[in-house]
């Protein structure tokens, strides 16, 4: 399965843009880093992580990208994104079972009030412009502003339900466990 993260709360009123460097302050892991980097430390990626490695999953790590809270992102963070996380899904899309994504729910960018609807969005369509039908599965924060792109275009999304968000880690692995319903019967899902 293929895995990556885009994570960000942006509050559109802040004037200082959230640029790459600070997704390289927080987090900023691409491949096997995804990996390194997060296991064990308690975060969403941690809780997926745990559950895959224990059921001898495949993991395909593609781009794990971070920030704090903070202005806008700049148009070259999630240009990265794709840059990073298109090509591997390219190159590996027929040994794929799954897409499981880290997401926040309540980025905005340079130019779109909804990355991830449209990360999403660009994802459904590129599977089914090559007929493979998997699950796309992703967290979601308890903040998120969930749009009905993001709903069309996921198999499920899962989200925190407490504030403090003490349950992060365990939301992903209630994502990973529908993750594995909807590998194992597509049909749990409708």
């Amino acid at each position: 399965m293929l895995l990556g993260g885009l994570f960000h709360e942006t509050h559109t009123f802040l004037r200082q843009p959230t640029r790459i460097a600070d997704f390289e302050d927080s987090a900023l892991h691409v491949g096997q880093d995804i990996i390194d980097r997060n296991l064990g430390n308690a975060s969403p990626m941690d809780g997926f992580l745990s559950y895959a490695l224990a059921r001898g999953w495949n993991i395909i790590p593609t781009i794990h990208m971070a920030a704090m809270p903070g202005g806008m992102v700049e148009r070259a963070a999630v240009s990265l994104f794709r840059l990073t996380f298109f090509p591997i899904l390219e190159a590996r899309i027929d040994e794929l079972d799954g897409i499981f994504l880290i997401l926040h729910g309540a980025m905005v960018s340079e130019g779109s009030d909804d990355p991830e609807g449209e990360l999403l969005r660009e994802i459904s369509h590129y599977l089914q412009m090559r007929g493979v039908h998997i699950p796309v599965v992703g967290v979601l924060d308890l903040h998120a502003n969930v749009s009905q792109a993001m709903i069309d275009n996921s198999s499920a999304l899962v989200a925190y339900r407490e504030n403090p968000h003490n349950d992060a880690r365990d939301t992903a692995v209630r994502a990973a466990r529908l993750f594995e319903a909807l590998m194992d019967d597509p049909r749990v899902a409708q």
